[in-house]
């Protein structure tokens, strides 16, 4: 949560929790829970999640893993899956990553998974960078 406004309180994190099944119900995509296949243990979340940016409603393809799990691979692998199924399930025809200017490492991720810097915009008060990719022919 390093680049976002921090640890969530618990009714925070309940009414976010509503939303994301509401939103869920109602579009099909959103965060799913990101278990540790080694140990079953909840390590983040990851999803397909609906932007808006100049009036244009887009996808994009979100991760949050917890520290000791990073360096390992992990969000590569939940955004690469999550790409696969928002063009072959989903039939998008482009996706999008927000990511602070400063979290390197999510740039990475969003760079291995094919996406390629676009533009600066603001998202939710920051000034963040905007990736895309587009489904391939």
């Amino acid at each position: 949560m390093l680049f976002f406004d921090g640890t969530r309180t618990w009714e925070q994190t309940r009414e976010e929790v509503i939303d994301v099944i509401a939103q869920y119900a109602r579009t099909s995509v959103d965060f799913l829970a990101t278990i540790y296949k080694e140990n079953g243990q909840f390590i983040g979340r990851c999803g397909l999640l609906w932007q808006v940016f100049d009036d244009v409603q887009e996808v994009e393809v979100a991760y949050t893993i917890a520290r000791p799990y990073w360096g390992r691979g992990l969000a590569t692998e939940a955004a690469r899956a999550l790409k696969d199924h928002g063009f072959r399930d989903h039939n998008f025809p482009r996706l999008i990553s927000i990511i602070h200017p400063d979290n390197i490492a999510s740039i990475r991720v969003a760079e291995k998974n094919g996406m390629l810097y676009e533009r600066d915009v603001e998202f939710e008060g920051y000034g963040c960078r905007l990736y895309s990719v587009s489904r391939p022919a």
